[in-house]
């Protein structure tokens, strides 16, 4: 007589405890990288907005509309009187004297640079050229420190 010896199917405990420490093992390393590749993406958005309302402020510079180093008002770049609206990572857009434009990061940038500003200074170099220094009130610490290090190394100062 033939017995009918059923294998046990499924894994062993110790299969489940490997694939459970593979797994957080990835996810520690994955998690950061994401969160660094968010904040890195957030920020190159946040400067491409910069960038056009930049470039509005050097043609007008260039055509002798408005002047570097006075005080432009957002109708004098074609903006309605508040400004540009808010977007998803800058909650709020100030041009101030010398045309020094100025962002708030808004809380979907990052929960921990909420209302961090963002300063743009743009300098006249000759006639006809226009240097652009940025300033970033933010902490060297985690969130802060990825948004410096990248806008050290993206940020084009030469943005005409």
């Amino acid at each position: 007589m033939r017995k009918n010896i059923r294998k046990s199917q499924g894994f062993t405990l110790i299969e489940l405890m490997i694939i459970t420490a593979i797994i957080g093992v990835l996810s520690a390393i994955a998690i950061p990288y994401y969160r660094t590749y968010l904040l890195e993406s957030r920020t190159a958005a946040m400067l491409a907005t910069a960038d056009t309302i930049q470039k509005v402020i050097a043609i007008k510079a260039s055509r002798g509309e408005i002047e570097i180093g006075t005080k432009a008002s957002w109708e004098d770049l074609d903006y309605p009187t508040d400004g540009p609206k808010a977007t998803a990572n800058i909650s709020e857009f100030t041009l101030g004297d010398s045309n020094v434009l100025t962002l708030t990061l808004s809380k979907n940038f990052s929960s921990s640079l909420n209302n961090t500003l963002i300063t743009l200074t743009p300098e006249l170099e000759g006639l006809y050229n226009i240097v652009w220094s940025v300033d970033v009130g933010a902490s060297a610490t985690d969130d802060g420190g990825v948004v410096l290090e990248y806008i050290q190394n993206n940020f084009d100062e030469d943005a005409t």
